[in-house]
Formats: structure tokens, sequence, C-alpha cells
């Protein structure tokens, strides 16, 4: 059994260094930085619905000129580094997916050296059915686009949404991420964070769901048609409005975060430092946020 342990071992080992020694040859080590390039076109008059998934890659979501779909793959990378990319896109009816994958050599990933990699996929104005898009360490950028719902998923990826209008809903997820969103439009914003911060400017929403362990949860120049819902460990939440609702129920409890509420018209049934529950006009929507230790600031 031993022996059998021994040659798996050196067997493996030859592999590493056969790899190693390609890598070398085919310039994976190589420290020159080169322009890379990559397009494909699909037509878009047909296309409702987009899904984009990379590893890494930054995506951007911008509109053409024009009714075809160009995804463009380029930036600078190290030379050699670009062979180990696949761009695939794959059109369904109705539905396309585009793909960016490293490919594994042995099980692991090469890309010693990258700079300003970036997919871009430019999509035909118009209202889509839906638009699913994920990335892992990489950025996420969406930039005037109009569609039913969207979804956009990363690890440790920013991401940013603006000039967006969203007939349904906006669903975001990320673990350390910073969320930014300007000047959006939807009728329902879901979002959940770990660490990272969501910060919203300019926004009308009819409803908002968050949840965030120690990230902050920060909306600015807020319309809220409907009722809005926050929970948080050590976060803090602070709510701007550009127009305070007429009417609707403020609810906040934490065990030793504080509060910050001036809101005119609000009739108060309790007002201490780590619950705020009141009520303006009849009670039309619902603004409920419950924290462990963060502060809660409302204006």
């Amino acid at each position: 059994m031993k022996v059998f342990i021994k040659w798996v071992s050196l067997v493996f080992i030859i592999g590493i260094l056969g790899t190693l020694v390609s890598l070398q040859v085919t310039g994976a080590f190589s420290q020159e930085i080169v322009d890379v390039f990559e397009e494909k076109k699909v037509k878009g008059s047909s296309i409702k619905y987009l899904s984009v998934d990379t590893s890494s890659a930054d995506i951007d979501i911008v509109q053409s000129q024009d009714d075809t779909i160009y995804v463009q793959w380029g930036g600078k990378a190290s030379k050699g580094v670009w062979e180990d990319y696949e761009l695939n896109t794959t059109k369904k009816g109705d539905e396309l997916s585009v793909k960016l994958r490293q490919k594994d050599i042995l099980g692991f990933q090469f890309g010693f050296i990258q700079k300003d990699l970036k997919l871009t996929v430019r999509l035909p104005k118009k209202l889509y059915e839906g638009l699913t898009l994920s990335s892992s360490s990489g950025d996420i950028r969406v930039n005037d686009q109009h569609s039913n719902t969207v979804s956009i998923k990363t690890s440790s990826g920013d991401m940013e949404l603006a000039k967006i209008k969203i007939s349904e809903e906006i669903n975001t997820r990320s673990s350390s991420g910073t969320i930014r969103l300007k000047e959006v439009y939807a009728n329902r914003f879901l979002t959940d964070t770990s660490s990272g911060d969501v910060v919203g400017e300019t926004m009308e929403v009819a409803q908002i769901i968050g949840d965030s362990s120690s990230g902050t949860i920060d909306f600015s120049e807020l319309m809220l048609t409907g009722d809005l819902e926050i929970k948080t460990s050590s976060g803090d939440v602070y709510l701007q409005f550009a127009q305070v609702p007429d009417s609707f129920i403020i609810d906040y409890e934490s065990s030793s975060g504080d509060e910050r509420v001036n809101l005119d018209g609000i009739d108060y049934e309790r007002k201490a430092e780590h619950e705020v529950k009141g009520q303006k006009g009849s009670g039309d929507q619902r603004i409920e946020i419950r924290t462990s230790s963060g502060d809660f600031r409302a204006q």
C-alpha cells in the first residue's frame, strides 16, 4: 500500500512539474502585459431573458446603439493568460446565456497577472423579461436598462445599478461586496448581504426587504410607496426620504442600538433609546427595523 501511495505521489508531482513547464512555455508566468479583445454578436430582437455568469471578471451591462447584442470580452492581461479563458454564448429560444470560465489545469486555475479584464454585454434598448447576473470576485455594473426582473449575485465583488426601471423585482445578494444604487425605479427591492454595505440614492420603490449582518443600509432621496422591512445585526440603518409617506406605522427595536427619528406628524406610542413605535395617519404603510446593535436614523 505504501509503495502504491509513493507511486501516486510521484506521478502527481511529475504532472505538476509538467504543467508548470507548460505554463512557462506558453507565457502564463510572463510579466508582459498585452491588450486582448474578443467579440460575439447575437441578433437581439427575439431575446427576452439574459443570464451572465463569470468567475473573476467584471461584468458591465450597457445599452447598444442598434438591435444587436454585443458580447465583448477583453482588457489587459499577462501574455499567455488570455488563452486560459473560454467565452461561450448559447441561444435557446428567447434566452441568451453568456458564460466566461477560466480553464482548470489539474484542479487549479492559473492566471497570475491580470489587469482590467472585463466582460461587457451591450443590449438593445427595450423591455426584457429577466436579467440574471452572477460573479464570484468580479464587480457587476448595470446601467440604463428596463426589465421586469433583475437578479444579481456576487461573493466579494461590488454591484452598481444606475438608471434602471424594473417593473417587478430586483434581487441582490452579496457577501462582502458593496451594493450601490442610483436612480432606480422598481416595484420590489430585495437585498441580502453579510458585511457589504447597501447604499441607495434617488430610489422610487413600492416595497423594500433588506437583511444584513454587519453591513450598513443607507437610503437617501427615497420615495417609498409601500412597506419597508430591514433586519441587521451590527449594521446601521439610515433612511432619508425625498418625501415622507403620508400614512405609515413605524416600528424599530434593537438590543443596544440607538435611534434618531426626525419625522413630522407621528403619534408615538413609545420612543425610547432602543425602541420606537408610532403611527402617522391611518398607518397604510409599514416601516419595520430590527437590529441587534445597529443604530437607526430616519428623516
